[in-house]
């Protein structure tokens, strides 16, 4: 994010100037961080950046060398010079702060697939220095997305002129602070980041970069799902920052940045190698099988969801029991303890399912897909074997709004029925769960949520 007093000139060319949202200002940060590393690689974008070049296998190191600097030092800085010559046919229109700060699931997404496709089509053409232009400018938004300081407004749009120093003042007035330091631009002081290369580096270890997918569209899903862990990890290293910066340790801030930006070395250095193996049809078909042929919805974060009430006996809203840890975002009752998730079967017994989610009546959730990535959805629904045997609920898949698959009501002492769709092209898959009579009596349970790859099916022999 661009901020008047971060802005430093980097020389890269005459008459520019490189603003980065991690260029610590001259003043208040110089502290963090020693003077060779604030002018040297001039803030933590050009540092993480140059680590995720160097992490490539050499043939991708020589493929990208005649773009290596120009991506360390200036196309990974393009969102914060949107208006420069060069930088602005790069910018994605009316994104704004969006190529800054995190927005909601669906725009987040929307940023990650405008630019992938076009980097992947520039390095098919091996027109290197195109790719790397607009990768540069996506590099700059998956850093920016790791940086504690660029809190996200959780699963809401970004009101309009929002900015996150509000969050980080709010964040600092809970500890204690000195008055000197509580009156610094805490947003410049968390950018600044702390760390060196040599800790970075350090602190990211030997993992080579990953293949995160086949085809960019399995891309494009994987690395929005990698992106939205990130936004739940970076802001964890916030209080460890601020509380360092309040005692003055130099060394614990560093470190505790340098935490943070490895969530982006690893983030944009698996994106940067998957695109670059799409592109240049070079995967290896080792990394190739490694792939899961399947996951599970429950390990995805949704775009959307029903709003937490305590007004409802069954806390609508809230997953009764989330086994894989999604969609766990409201705090849990003390007077309902987290239940497993049976479901009696139709081939008789009941069983306990490890994922998927346990929800109160009129509820639903939406989740985002990637046209041709998955070729079919497949889950168990019913009333909880032992909680909900009184209720009588229903259950609903719909995608891109439209119902594709559902149940009649099913009382309390029905068995579990499964639900399989093909995808298709869809881009968005919701679940929808109904209900009668008294919701106190509600348990309703999604389980074994699982989407099969397509690729996978396509390798699956034919009859």
């Amino acid at each position: 994010m661009r901020h008047p007093d971060h802005t430093i000139v980097l020389g890269s060319k005459k008459g520019s100037t490189m603003r980065s949202s991690w260029i610590p200002c001259a003043v208040v940060g110089l502290w963090l961080i020693p003077l060779q590393v604030a002018l040297g690689w001039g803030a933590p974008h050009h540092t993480i950046s140059q680590l995720v070049t160097e992490r490539l296998p050499t043939w991708q190191r020589e493929l990208i060398k005649g773009q290596t600097k120009s991506y360390i030092g200036r196309y990974c800085l393009y969102p914060d010079m949107a208006s420069a010559k060069d930088a602005k046919p790069y910018i994605m229109p009316d994104a704004g702060i969006r190529l800054h700060i995190p927005d909601t699931r669906e725009k987040n997404t929307a940023i990650i697939a405008f630019y992938l496709p076009r980097a992947v089509d520039a390095f098919a053409a091996n027109d290197v220095e195109q790719a790397m232009r607009w990768f540069g400018a996506l590099t700059h938004y998956l850093e920016d997305s790791s940086c504690p300081g660029h809190i996200r407004y959780g699963m809401t749009a970004i009101p309009e002129k929002g900015i996150p120093t509000t969050h980080l003042s709010f964040v600092a007035g809970l500890m204690p602070m000195p008055d000197e330091l509580r009156a610094k631009n805490l947003h410049t002081v968390i950018d600044g980041g702390g760390f060196s290369h040599a800790q970075l580096k350090a602190a990211v270890g030997d993992r080579p970069p990953l293949l995160l997918g086949t085809s960019v569209e399995e891309l494009t899903f994987a690395l929005a799902e990698r992106h939205e862990r990130a936004l739940v990890q970076a802001p964890q290293h916030l209080i460890p920052m601020l509380t360092a910066f309040a005692k003055e340790d130099k060394v614990a801030f560093g470190a505790a940045g340098a935490q943070a930006a490895t969530l982006a070395v690893n983030m944009v250095s698996d994106a940067l190698y998957t695109a670059i193996c799409i592109a240049q049809k070079r995967i290896d078909p080792a990394e190739a099988a490694r792939l899961p042929p399947q996951i599970s919805l429950a390990d995805i974060a949704p775009a959307s969801g029903t709003g937490f009430t305590w007004n409802r006996l069954n806390y609508q809203g809230r997953p009764l029991r989330n086994a894989s840890g999604t969609l766990g975002w409201a705090s849990q009752p003390s007077n309902l303890k987290p239940q497993p998730l049976k479901l009696k079967l139709p081939e008789g017994g009941v069983k306990t399912f490890a994922k998927g989610w346990g929800v109160g009546v009129l509820t639903q959730y939406t989740f985002l897909l990637q046209p041709g990535v998955f070729g079919t959805f497949d889950v168990w629904v019913g009333n909880h074997a032992e909680l909900g045997i009184e209720g009588v609920t229903s259950y609903e898949i719909l995608l891109d709004g439209k119902s594709v698959a559902k149940t009649e009501f099913m009382r309390g002492d029905c068995t579990a029925q499964r639900l399989t769709v093909e995808l298709g092209a869809a881009r968005k898959l919701t679940i929808k769960t109904g209900g009668e009579g008294k919701s106190a009596k509600i348990h309703a349970v999604w389980a074994n949520p699982i989407l099969t790859f397509a690729r996978t099916a396509a390798k699956e022999p034919q009859d």
